[in-house]
């Protein structure tokens, strides 16, 4: 400022907006840094974890007067984005309300002011997420566990009523059992494990009075062998019942307030704020059941000490690995190769064998019924980065699950065969289209004496997608002679003017002339020129209506389809340098927009 006095006198007014810009830059500085801080709590630090929460702790309770709102308000933010690091942010809640009691209470009551908003806005597994970190707070002596209970029976009751249509019913419940991995064990040997075991019971008896009439339509195989078919409701409920029995342990939860547990149990407990479901809940839509998608079972896996164990398909423990990788790619599916990182950086990777678990729940993904939840092209493209990225570990697994796929083609949806291939087409197509094709030379013997059995049609099929993505003679070239009954025809064109008629004499000897001047690369005066033979109208003189050049327009298309004819590529070449190029004629103009509609 002395400078800015030196040598600009300030009118009168002018330094008192110069503070106020520097305390609105400086303010804004302040919650970057704050934000940054509470965004990257538990990654790697030369720290231990407990030490860097009593140290963000103590930041955030120098700051906490002045930016209260601030500061919630980013704790839940970064719970929802950051679902992995919802027991550390439960944690640093936790120990604020140890430092300011009053603070607790704000806080419990701007997530419920937001679990509100985020079920008026439908972003369900937004919704799912908060649940799940409000009732991770009972660990930390945030919330009573009574109160949360109370919150859990709305949503249970709701859900009870007679005439709730079915996926709201599912949503309901499901948020409620989502969470008891988490609070399974504070409730175990609580003064309130009789209520906890009563909603228990009552989720029991709601979860099997399903009737689920939509599974026929869903499951991928209509076999259960080897491996059975599971609603995800069902399934979820299967883990619990086994975790329960187990006394409620699992080897993936990060539970860090339990080296603070008695700093946490000198605190006193919140009752949540009344909470009570909207209305119109009848008129949203609610997620669409699915089936878990099993593959490999713990057999599947090498049996060596350094490769860690597979989880059964009913223990909570594969639970917890998949909705650890679904909250990535729900979080991350717009940029692939940050995807693939963040999968590969999620944490207790050395206690599972991710890679079977990675693959596995992509393939769920890309053949989810009735359409996946994201585009097929996504799963795909995260599959090639993953095997880029691991690459001594992924293809192998890979490889593993196409060939379980292939052995029960005669049992799966006949459109997740389709989609399957499409996949398959692609994942060859960038990597050279390399396979061990050897393990299907049986499709060969079975296209002679049962053409119509799944595993030659597959082939076939992938054989004929891979058309689209290379050349006839590329196709013939990298795959092996013993598959040749099985590759396409070497497409050709069928150019209507190719020979010459008495019907279409005219127009035969227009389309030639004109192939003529595209290759002579004329100008397109001269293109247009070999077209005044033809009439304006149709060839055969009949009105049109509205009025537009038929007989030229017809041998236009065909033209520059034959000229493109080798592939997309040339066909797109041709639109560009003959067509969108001179759009200053008119019926060029037409033509290409006539063309840009069916390409």
């Amino acid at each position: 400022s002395s400078g800015i006095n030196a040598e600009w006198p300030l009118r009168p007014g002018e330094q008192v907006r110069i503070n106020r810009k520097r305390k609105f830059e400086e303010d804004d500085d302040l919650n970057t840094r704050l934000e940054e801080l509470i965004k990257r709590i538990g990654e790697k630090s030369q720290e231990s974890l407990e030490t860097n929460l009593e140290r963000l702790v103590d930041i955030l309770d120098q700051e906490i007067t002045t930016k209260k709102e601030f500061i919630l308000n980013s704790l839940v933010q970064n719970a929802i984005k950051q679902p992995e690091k919802i027991t550390i942010y439960s944690t640093l809640v936790g120990l604020l309300n140890v430092k300011m009691f009053s603070t607790g209470g704000e806080f419990l009551v701007l997530i419920m002011e937001k679990l509100g908003a985020l079920i008026d806005d439908a972003e369900w597994r937004s919704v799912q997420l908060l649940v799940r970190f409000l009732a991770d707070l009972i660990n930390c002596n945030v919330v009573m566990g009574a109160s949360l209970l109370r919150l859990f029976d709305t949503f249970i009751a709701t859900a009870a009523e007679p005439g709730v249509k079915p996926s709201m019913r599912d949503f309901l419940l499901y948020t409620v059992m989502q969470c008891l991995p988490w609070i399974g064990l504070y409730f175990n040997d609580s003064k309130d494990e009789v209520e906890f075991e009563r909603l228990l019971d009552i989720l029991e008896t709601e979860v099997e009075k399903r009737n689920k009439v939509y599974m026929a339509s869903i499951r991928v195989w209509s076999s259960d062998n080897p491996l059975p078919q599971i609603e995800y409701m069902d399934s979820l409920w299967l883990q619990i019942k086994n975790m329960r029995n187990n006394n409620w342990e699992d080897n993936w939860i990060i539970r860090p307030y339990v080296a603070f547990e008695s700093k946490l149990e000198s605190s006193l407990q919140h009752p949540l704020p009344q909470f009570e479901l909207p209305p119109d809940l009848e008129h949203t839509q609610f997620p669409l059941p699915y089936v878990v998608f099993r593959i490999f079972d713990t057999q599947d896996v090498p049996n060596r000490p350094e490769v860690p164990k597979l989880p059964r398909f009913n223990s909570i423990d594969r639970f917890l690995v998949e909705d650890a990788i679904l909250n990535v790619i729900n979080s991350k599916n717009m940029t692939k190769k940050e995807c693939a990182e963040c999968l590969l950086r999620i944490s207790g990777r050395s206690s599972m064998p991710l890679n079977y678990m990675l693959v596995e729940v992509l393939f769920g993904g890309l053949l989810e019924l009735p359409v996946p939840r994201y585009p097929e092209l996504f799963y795909g493209s995260i599959l090639i980065q993953l095997c880029q990225l691991m690459a001594d570990h992924l293809p192998q697994v890979l490889a593993q699950a196409v060939a379980y796929v292939y052995e029960r083609l005669d049992t799966m949806n006949t459109v997740l065969v389709d989609r399957f291939g499409s996949w398959f087409a692609y994942f060859l197509s960038n990597f050279k289209y390399h396979w061990t094709w050897s393990e299907w030379e049986e499709c060969v013997k079975l296209n002679k004496t049962d053409p119509n059995h799944p595993k030659p049609k597959f082939l076939k099929e992938v054989f004929l997608k891979l058309l689209w993505l290379t050349f006839h003679e590329k196709l013939k070239d990298v795959i092996p002679d013993e598959f040749a009954s099985l590759l396409p025809l070497k497409p050709g064109y069928n150019h209507k003017f190719a020979e010459v008629t008495a019907e279409n004499n005219l127009q035969s000897k227009c389309a030639k002339a004109l192939i003529e001047s595209i290759k002579n690369r004329e100008g397109v005066e001269m293109m247009i020129g070999s077209l005044d033979p033809l009439p304006d109208g149709a060839m055969d003189g009949r009105e049109l209506d509205p009025v537009y050049p038929e007989a030229k327009l017809e041998v236009v298309v065909q033209t520059i389809l034959r000229v493109g004819c080798k592939s997309i590529s040339h066909i797109s070449v041709a639109l560009n340098r003959y067509l969108y190029t001179h759009v200053c004629n008119d019926l060029f103009c037409f033509v290409a927009s006539f063309l840009s509609k069916i390409l």
